[in-house]
């Protein structure tokens, strides 16, 4: 074997090995479209114990033949302390996406098919969009958020994450 063939192979191996420590599905999730889209806002509203706020933060944005999208967790991040909340999957025909605050009292259209958003699946046929509830603590009068973390996993069956930077406040009595 001569030197050159060595030399090759010694640099196959070690380009081989460096590719080997990258994940693909890390890859995956940079380089290729995401079919979970988060909007980016920042909003404050009212919230209390009986009307607490519902957050449409967009979702899957899927075309009508795509498959199907499994949402695996929604957890929202930097969400202050005593605060609760639940996410949801809401189906979406029919209307436009709503962002910002609604009041629980007048919730949007398809809030009685929710399902919990972790578990939900999702294709073009049956669009939908991702709603954060939340409601301030026992004894507070705000809330906040600093974004929020979806994972899913994609038509191929690829884990993605999808993050958006939503900044939520509550207050009670509302926000001036």
């Amino acid at each position: 074997m001569g030197r050159g063939v060595r030399r090759a192979g010694i640099v196959g191996a070690v380009v081989m090995l460096g590719l080997a420590a990258v994940p693909l599905y890390g890859v995956a999730d940079r380089l290729l479209p995401h079919a979970v889209e988060l909007d980016d806002l920042h909003v404050c509203g009212p919230s209390d114990a009986r009307a607490h706020a519902l957050v449409g933060v967009a979702g899957p944005v899927l075309p009508r033949t795509a498959g199907a999208v499994r949402i695996t967790d929604v957890h929202p991040l930097g969400l202050s302390e005593g605060a609760r909340w639940r996410a949801w999957s809401v189906p979406a025909s029919g209307r436009d996406s709503f962002i910002g605050f609604v009041d629980t009292a007048a919730p949007p259209e398809g809030w009685a098919e929710r399902v919990p958003a972790a578990g939900a699946e999702v294709t073009g046929s049956r669009p939908s969009e991702l709603v954060l509830e939340v409601w301030p603590g026992t004894g507070q009068r705000t809330t906040t958020l600093r974004g929020v973390l979806v994972a899913y996993r994609d038509g191929l069956g690829l884990p993605r994450t999808a993050r958006s930077t939503l900044q939520v406040e509550t207050r009670v009595g509302g926000c001036a």
